[in-house]
């Protein structure tokens, strides 16, 4: 097996090709990035205090989904570097948080969430309650 591989690199069309499209592969690996979100920040801030507007409130439904358990998210990251945290800095209905942090690497850089599993809808729904700071 070991003397097979060595002998690929003897032709030089395939060593050729190798340099050629590692470069590429490297490339596209920095472009676009895949990674879990994490349940510890990296930079907490300290625990935050709710804003004036929420202390009386309450979530006026039940949440399918939430920030409390980052680890279930993914964060997806073309031309930037991106990571999702659990964090109590700021707080609004509950006890955490989704943070991210970014370093935009391309002045066209994008971030996507997705959760790592998909959930079903059992009741017929209307709308999207997403509160960003």
């Amino acid at each position: 097996m070991y003397e097979q591989g060595f002998r690929m690199f003897k032709n030089e069309k395939n060593l050729m090709f190798f340099k050629l499209i590692l470069p590429v592969l490297f490339l596209f690996s920095a472009a676009f990035a895949q990674k879990s979100g994490e349940n510890r920040d990296p930079d907490p801030q300290g625990k935050g205090v709710r804003p004036y507007e929420m202390k009386e409130r309450t979530e006026e439904r039940t949440p399918i989904i939430t920030f409390e358990d980052c680890t279930q998210w993914l964060v997806e990251s073309k031309g930037c570097e991106a990571g999702l945290y659990r964090s109590n800095d700021q707080l609004l209905y509950r006890d955490y948080a989704g943070k991210v942090i970014y370093k935009a690497i391309d002045r066209q850089s994008e971030i996507t969430l997705k959760l790592k599993k998909a959930i079903s809808f059992d009741d017929s729904w209307d709308c999207v309650n997403f509160w960003t700071y």
